[in-house]
């Protein structure tokens, strides 16, 4: 299994933008669920007192993978299924972006009690919001992380463009 690069596949071809970061979460469980199956993909799944937004095992190698999601949009309209949409501005907090990058550090002891081995997790932030920055030196990043456009994803105004952010945590 070759999360990342399914991961990457997956965000480079989304075509539309989603109403909120719930929505964010199910299409992209589901999108998950179709290439690694039903049962090996988990939403919310809860660990200690916490619960990650998506867990994908691999039965095969006895490994788990958590993924966390942030969705931070600026103001613009889509249309999905004829139904019009506003985003409201969801501001540029990354303080909520790097929480979710230290919660998955701290539940190795966790996994460990699961017996599964947990090598690499990811957190993904997609936006239409040009403004946000990562800092480099935030501990356990992968420094080849970079913003990738999302050239598909269309507002109506055309004003914004939506771009995400796919940090690997090992």
């Amino acid at each position: 299994m070759n999360l990342k690069k399914d991961l990457t596949k997956i965000m480079d071809n989304l075509d539309y933008a989603f109403v909120s970061e719930g929505d964010f979460q199910f299409i992209l469980a589901n999108k998950l669920k179709e290439k690694f199956g039903e049962k090996s993909v988990i939403v919310e799944f809860p660990i200690g007192y916490k619960a990650l937004d998506i867990a994908v095992i691999d039965n095969d190698n006895k490994e788990i993978s958590f993924i966390e999601l942030k969705y931070y949009t600026n103001e613009d309209t889509i249309l999905r299924n004829a139904i019009r949409h506003t985003f409201k501005p969801t501001g540029t907090d990354m303080v909520k972006f790097i929480k979710d990058i230290i919660k998955i550090e701290t539940i190795k002891e966790k996994i460990r009690e699961l017996n599964l081995q947990n090598k690499i997790n990811y957190c993904i932030l997609l936006t239409n919001n040009n403004s946000i920055k990562i800092d480099p030196k935030i501990k356990n990043i992968d420094n080849s992380c970079e913003w990738k456009n999302c050239n598909k994803i269309k507002t109506q105004s055309n004003k914004t463009n939506f771009k995400y952010l796919l940090v690997e945590i090992k």
